[in-house]
């Protein structure tokens, strides 16, 4: 690369108006004298004599070429600096040997101070001034320091002196690209965003940015070499608080021969300060139910000083209660409180099925000697139901999982469960029909009151064609749910004829296989049930397949084969071959799930049933899809969320209740966005792939602020309908924990066959980065000011002017 550059004192474009100005002078003097002269050659002479004065004037700017090329391949350095809350915070409380090292390396300190002995020095006034300027610096700014200062000799001039640099900032999940190399040591910048990311992601942009980077490099430049081409400086204090762990990501990239170096800041003991660690509490509630959960907080104040907390829904405090500090850190203080008092629902106006969203922020009263204010309080929100939602429990027999779920869900206040087990029942037909509990419902409106029904192991003679038509257009009228849990005596067959065949998603063999069983080495999710909330039992990414590899696999599994337009979620994997263990169908306004196996109690062996709770609490959830308000509503909306992030976007819903012929009717379905009474934006919902009955789209990147949407050109009978949500700053994990995270920032690298660094040791980088250059930079200056072509070319002018003039006879 070359380029040419000014190295004078004065600036080019002063050089530029100056030679501009002189070459205009030195050619009005000049035209003024040759204007008379009878030759055309004369009129030459005052653009000679203009260029050769504007070319000496333009000697005083110094232009020179600068070249930079590289021999061999050179590594790739990708430097990414944490610009998130926590690198805000100021480290006063530091040991003082720390502090002294930190002042030597951003030359707050002269080299020779004693740093092992800082009490001896203290007493020193530059010594005091340079420590208590440290104590004021944030992180981000001793960050900015020790990176950037020095101009021409800072620690980001050296490494660019050697490396291919791209320097990038982590902000939130996401990384801005600040400056690279190819653009000049002179261009690098002075300063990195304020630490403002409401969230720290070292998992998520790293893998991004390398992906990039090694993608783009193998297709321009294939290597074989082993050598590392590419590594990863990591400049943080290592409070990652999302989903996912940057150790599984460090590992990834050590397969890849790329080593992560982080260089940790901040303090690793925590200050004196109270933050809100997070709240936990249901995020759906009955109406008449207390709310139970706990309030999370990190207590590092010394001992026996007062504070307050509480839980405030609006101006009302609806649960508090006075604390002594007592340095424990983590303190987990439970809480309850009713919820009834704070709705403003009446019999007129909610519907059993009408729920409201109530919002909460828990608050930390200050304490005198708090080091942070701004992690004092959180925010949450709870979905209120007026009215339970209700479960019908059918089984042909008794059996552990349908035991399971009828206890599950009888502790559940969320749930209202209806459980008939055929064997248990004096009546000849399986149950009794009724109204009441423990009768299957008389009629199909009495049918149409359940959110979702569970039928296991069931023959067919207990269910009447009436009845199972019932269930065939609760599915597709109402919306409801059907899961159909397969057992040992493979009942539902049966149902493969008549009415509920349609809504099946698998079919049976017509004749049973009698060959032997095949065991199960595990159940796994397919790449659609990876992406389905209902099957993450783990809240990291890679999680869930890990959490399924770790369960017991059934022993007892029912063989079908999936139906076209079903989609398999869950496989049973054995020794040459896979089947279908969980099928999904969408069919009309509703959702269908067939299991093949009912041994989920085999989970409870070493993990106490967490999982299996967890399984059984999200398949409900996601086959229980909110209820149509009354039987005069054409449609219902809802959102994949109640709350959002600033800048996230909202996924809208919208489910018909007559399948789809109204969306199939009107091409030009729209949702509008509103804030109050103001219509904010609009945007086109269309039919999902493979679906008549329930249309989708999504919002623009939402701003801070409460919305609702309603949905216009499909039915004039539902232009009332609303889904209501929040866009707010999430509860502030940000800076709950203000300590350096060492361990994290140490795992990265030593799963990545790097090296860890704290700030002080920052000095060491190059000398740590030296053995993995590849390739060598080269530098060189040519001062064309200097060089004989710039005078010969002055030369040039003038002595050609010379000879016009001597042949024209003006000599």
């Amino acid at each position: 690369m070359t380029a040419l550059r000014f190295t004078g004192d004065l600036l080019p474009l002063y050089g530029g108006l100056a030679a501009l100005l002189l070459g205009a002078a030195a050619f009005t003097l000049c035209h003024r004298e040759t204007k008379h002269a009878g030759s055309k050659l004369a009129r030459s002479l005052p653009w000679l004599r203009a260029a050769a004065v504007a070319l000496i004037t333009l000697i005083l700017t110094e232009p020179t070429l600068f070249h930079r090329y590289t021999l061999g391949t050179q590594t790739k350095l990708l430097l990414l600096v944490d610009c998130s809350q926590s690198m805000s915070v100021s480290d006063p409380e530091m040991a003082p040997t720390r502090k002294m090292a930190i002042a030597q390396t951003l030359h707050l300190l002269p080299p020779e101070a004693k740093t092992d002995q800082p009490g001896n020095d203290t007493n020193d006034r530059k010594t005091r001034a340079a420590l208590e300027k440290l104590d004021a610096m944030p992180r981000a700014e001793r960050l900015r320091a020790a990176l950037l200062d020095g101009g021409a000799s800072s620690l980001l001039a050296g490494l660019a002196q050697r490396f291919e640099i791209e320097l990038a900032a982590l902000n939130d999940s996401r990384t801005q690209l600040l400056w690279t190399s190819s653009d000049g040591v002179e261009k690098s910048p002075t300063s990195l965003p304020a630490a403002s990311a409401m969230t720290t992601d070292l998992r998520s942009p790293l893998l991004e940015r390398i992906s990039t980077r090694t993608n783009r490099d193998a297709s321009a430049q294939p290597s074989a070499s082993t050598e590392p081409h590419t590594a990863v400086v990591l400049f943080s204090d290592g409070q990652h608080n999302v989903n996912g762990s940057p150790v599984d990501v460090a590992k990834q990239l050590n397969d890849r021969n790329i080593p992560i170096i982080t260089v940790g800041f901040g303090n690793e003991a925590p200050p004196p300060d109270l933050a809100v660690a997070g709240i936990d509490a249901p995020e759906i509630a009955f109406v008449e139910d207390r709310v139970h959960g706990s309030f999370n907080l990190y207590d590092d104040l010394p001992s026996g000083q007062a504070f307050q907390i509480s839980i405030r829904c609006g101006d009302t405090v609806v649960w508090e209660k006075e604390m002594l500090s007592a340095k424990r850190h983590l303190v987990k203080v439970p809480f309850d409180f009713a919820l009834k008092p704070l709705l403003n629902l009446t019999s007129a106006t909610a519907a059993p099925t009408q729920a409201e969203r109530l919002d909460f922020k828990a608050v930390i009263s200050p304490a005198p000697q708090e080091r942070e204010l701004r992690n004092n309080q959180a925010d949450f929100s709870i979905l209120t139901t007026a009215g339970k939602r209700r479960l019908l429990l059918l089984d042909g027999r008794p059996r552990w999982e349908t035991r399971y779920l009828r206890n599950l869900f009888e502790r559940d206040p969320q749930w209202q469960i209806n459980a008939l087990i055929a064997d248990s029942s004096d009546s000849a037909s399986g149950w009794p029909r009724g109204t009441v509990t423990g009768s299957f419902p008389a009629t199909e409106n009495a049918l149409k009151e359940y959110d979702l029904i569970i039928l296991g192991d069931v023959p067919r003679a207990l269910l009447s064609d009436t009845e199972l038509q019932w269930l065939e257009r609760f599915v597709s009228k109402s919306g409801g749910g059907i899961l159909f849990l397969d057992g040992m005596r493979h009942s539902l067959e049966g149902y493969s004829e008549g009415p509920l065949a349609a809504v099946l998603p698998v079919s049976f063999p017509r004749t049973r296989d009698t060959s032997p069983v095949r065991l199960l080495e595990r159940l796994e999710p397919t790449a659609r049930g990876l992406k389905s909330a209902a099957l993450a039992l783990e809240q990291s990414e890679d999680g869930t397949s890990e959490a399924w590899r770790s369960l017991a696999p059934p022993k007892n599994f029912g063989r079908c084969e999936i139906l076209p337009g079903s989609e398999t979620l869950l496989e049973g994997v054995y020794d040459g071959g896979r089947a279908p263990a969980l099928v999904l169908r969408r069919y009309g306004a509703g959702r269908v799930l067939y299991q093949a196996f009912d041994e989920s109690w085999r989970w409870r062996n070493e993990i106490a049933g967490k999982y299996q709770e967890r399984y059984w609490s999200q398949l409900v959830q996601y086959l229980s899809q909110t209820p149509f308000p009354n039987d005069a509503a054409k449609f219902v909306i809802s959102t994949d969320a109640i709350t959002y992030n600033p800048g996230g976007k909202a996924e809208v819903r919208v489910r018909l209740r007559d399948g789809g012929k109204e969306a199939s009717a009107k091409e030009d379905v729209r949702a509008v966005l509103w804030r109050g009474d103001k219509r904010v934006a609009s945007f086109p919902i269309v039919a999902e792939s493979g679906e008549t009955a329930i249309l989708s789209g999504h919002t623009g990147a939402l701003e801070s602020g409460g919305y609702e949407v309603s949905i216009e050109n499909l039915a004039a009978s539902g232009s009332e309908v609303r889904a209501r949500f929040e866009v707010r700053q999430p509860a502030n994990s940000e800076l709950s924990n203000l300590t350096l995270n060492e361990e994290m920032l140490q795992l990265m690298a030593a799963n990545s066959h790097g090296t860890y660094f704290r700030e002080e040791n920052i000095g060491q980088l190059l000398s740590t980065l030296n053995p993995l250059q590849s390739g060598r930079i080269i530098e060189s200056e040519t001062p064309i000011w200097q060089s004989g072509w710039w005078f010969s070319v002055v030369m040039l002018l003038l002595t050609f002017e010379w000879a016009l003039r001597k042949r024209i006879g003006l000599l």
